[in-house]
């Protein structure tokens, strides 16, 4: 049957097609929605031959894990690869597709790249823009100290600090990590959603664990 969130209609001699999803953050595709892929599969349902193969890359492709590019993999540090094709254009007969992948951070920079090269058969790897993961070791500066704030501050003395494949510009300052201010019992709203926000309780708690870590790292 036809897709629910698809829906179809005659505008003059053409047909309009529409799809739904629901938008994630980057790091976390899976509790997304693909609108994309939702239009891919409800035209492919229809039997459009000749777009078949691209419409069948496109649901190949946009598993969240990356089995479908190659890129599938996981290390202990930030746990598994996520893949999210974020961005579908079709214009003059040409078929562009990106990408937005989070990879393990002890991989090599050649890795992702050799990896997607040789699965996308039919396909030409347009450009890659790589901004390298941004790990810290929980011993050394200045992960320590803000462990050790957070945990005088807080009395949680068990809660592990996490790692996410979000992008800050800690990545590209010398000596930097982001910190904060997620908490476990994670009241506040989703990041990067509809209706995002932050308690006040939180945001207070934030400003007094972060005096506290900038006295700390600066004297």
């Amino acid at each position: 049957g036809w897709d629910k969130n698809v829906t179809a209609a005659r505008v003059g001699d053409r047909v309009l097609v529409r799809a739904a999803g629901k938008s994630a953050h980057g790091s976390t595709p899976h509790k997304g929605d693909n609108a994309v892929v939702r239009l891919a599969r409800a035209l492919h349902g229809v039997g459009l031959e000749a777009d078949a193969d691209w419409l069948e890359w496109i649901l190949l492709s946009a598993d969240t894990g990356g089995s479908g590019l190659g890129i599938e993999g996981h290390d202990d540090v930030a746990g598994p690869l996520t893949s999210n094709l974020g961005i579908f254009s079709a214009s003059d007969g040409k078929v562009n597709l990106t990408y937005n992948v989070r990879y393990p951070v002890t991989w090599e920079e050649d890795v992702l790249p050799t990896r997607a090269r040789a699965a996308a058969a039919g396909w030409t790897v347009d450009e890659i823009s790589d901004s390298r993961p941004l790990y810290v070791p929980l011993d050394q500066e200045p992960v320590a100290t803000l462990l050790r704030v957070y945990r005088e501050e807080t009395g949680d003395l068990l809660t592990q600090p996490k790692t996410m494949g979000g992008g800050t510009y800690a990545r590209a300052t010398p000596n930097v990590v982001a910190f904060g201010a997620g908490y476990p019992d994670d009241l506040d709203g989703p990041a990067h959603e509809p209706n995002e926000r932050i308690g006040i309780e939180s945001l207070i708690r934030s400003c007094k664990i972060y005096a506290h870590a900038l006295y700390e790292l600066a004297r």
